[in-house]
């Protein structure tokens, strides 16, 4: 008895005279992404200054970077103020500002997805989104 034809697609080609690194190479772009996360005073704003300094440099082969500084408090702010909540500002005295940040970030993951589980990656999402925006900008389409 003969299978049945499988009737979904390949997703790969079956045979590539192409090596790995040729697939990749053919695919990448002069583009890096950093995270960089850490404890409240962890010095994670001081790394991000370091980085975009040193991509900055016009020395460096192929020549400066243009860096753009996305941060997770923006995106956390966003979707608190889009709720009504009050966001406080950054100055607040002690470490307000950054438990209340936790706190929205926290009920942000804990909004239900489609499938009705917790959507542990609302924060993550919503920086792609802007990492997606800003690339959109600079090739100036709208976003």
């Amino acid at each position: 008895m003969a299978a049945a034809e499988n009737p979904l697609p390949r997703a790969l080609p079956t045979i590539s005279n192409e090596d790995s690194r040729g697939l990749v190479l053919k695919r990448a772009a002069n583009e890096l992404v950093f995270a960089v996360v850490g404890h409240v005073g962890s010095g994670t704003s001081e790394i991000a200054k370091a980085l975009n300094e040193s991509l900055a440099d016009q020395s460096l082969p192929g020549g400066a970077f243009e860096v753009h500084i996305l941060k997770a408090s923006v995106v956390i702010n966003d979707w608190a103020s889009g709720r009504g909540e009050t966001v406080p500002a950054r100055n607040t005295a002690g470490l307000e500002y950054s438990t209340r940040l936790q706190d929205f970030g926290d009920r942000m993951r804990a909004e239900k997805t489609t499938s009705g589980d917790p959507d542990y990656s609302a924060v993550a999402r919503r920086l792609i989104l802007k990492i997606k925006d800003s690339r959109a900008g600079g090739i100036g389409m709208p976003k």
